[in-house]
């Protein structure tokens, strides 16, 4: 018999905390050979305190709870900028796990790295894998 298999789709829940992570993941390390990034708003200190903790602190690309969240992301060949919001990380999960269900499972383990973290903003950018 061959060897065949089967494609499951199944719902995940992600926590806030995992994507954030995922994202310092990228940002911090991942994406450097590519794209540069920046916040796309400016809360007031006090109203970020709110949406930010622990080593995130302070830090708008970070807080992703924020009403107004809002990640700039550049690419560095193109200089062509990348509104990233909530819903465009969500769409970003959904097409890691489909298109990269090894990275995804590093995600679901607690377990990643700049590399997660660049397949993250690539997908969440652009849908899929540009820059190797």
């Amino acid at each position: 018999m061959i060897d065949s298999y089967f494609t499951v789709t199944t719902k995940v829940r992600v926590r806030v905390k995992e994507i954030t992570d995922l994202l310092c993941c990228g940002l911090e390390g991942g994406i450097h050979h590519w794209a540069g990034f920046r916040s796309g708003y400016n809360p007031e200190p006090e109203e970020l305190a709110r949406y930010t903790e622990g080593c995130y602190k302070g830090l708008p690309v970070y807080a992703l709870e924020h009403p107004n969240y809002v990640l700039i992301i550049q690419d560095r060949n193109t200089m062509e900028e990348y509104p990233i919001t909530l819903d465009r990380l969500k769409l970003g999960l959904t097409d890691m796990a489909a298109k990269f269900p090894h990275h995804f499972s590093n995600v679901m383990q607690d377990n990643c790295d700049a590399e997660t973290g660049d397949v993250f903003l690539q997908c969440c950018v652009f849908g899929d894998i540009i820059y190797g």
